[in-house]
């Protein structure tokens, strides 16, 4: 008997046999993908994509800002303007975070004033802020923004008087 028909009579040995060639073919593929693709192989825990997030935000100036509940505060050097709308529905106090209105104008050029404020057509977007963590997000045009929710002050009755936020202009589309 031959070891070729040892290998077909025998079950388990043909089996093994198949899964080593599969799993071979497996690794195969998988190494002539990342080669044709020009691909890396990065080691787990190298490098996650909050680090790459992190190291393009270290030299992003933070500015700090108080919003007074009920009225939109124009924020002159995001051209921007952000609103807390004061409700119940507007704010966990549980895990202290906050939803908020960010209003830009729908033309990139036109610079946001208290003057022109009432005529400017906006686009609307709803953040919600939890204390001590980022969040990013996105308005049109004008590029990716960070937020940081800092701070709430309370009136008598248990609702938010106003908060202070941290907001900083991440990837700039109007200068590029």
């Amino acid at each position: 008997m031959s070891i070729k028909e040892n290998i077909e009579n025998n079950l388990i040995i043909w089996f093994l046999t198949s899964l080593l060639g599969g799993f071979l073919a497996g690794i195969a593929t998988y190494k002539a993908i990342i080669e044709i693709a020009h691909l890396e192989v990065v080691p787990q825990g190298q490098c996650t994509i909050a680090d790459v997030r992190k190291k393009e935000e270290i030299d992003v100036p933070m500015k700090s800002y108080t919003i007074e509940a009920f009225s939109p505060q124009i924020l002159d050097s995001e051209n921007i303007t952000v609103s807390y709308l004061g409700d119940k529905y507007s704010y966990d106090s549980i895990n202290k975070s906050v939803s908020l209105f960010i209003n830009y104008p729908q033309n990139k050029n036109i610079k946001i004033t208290e003057k022109n404020y009432a005529s400017i057509a906006f686009e609307s977007k709803n953040i919600w802020l939890t204390q001590g963590k980022d969040t990013h997000f996105y308005l049109g045009e004008l590029g990716e923004f960070k937020a940081t929710l800092k701070d709430l002050f309370f009136d008598q009755d248990g609702h938010i008087s106003r908060l202070v936020i941290e907001i900083a202009v991440l990837k700039d589309n109007v200068k590029q």
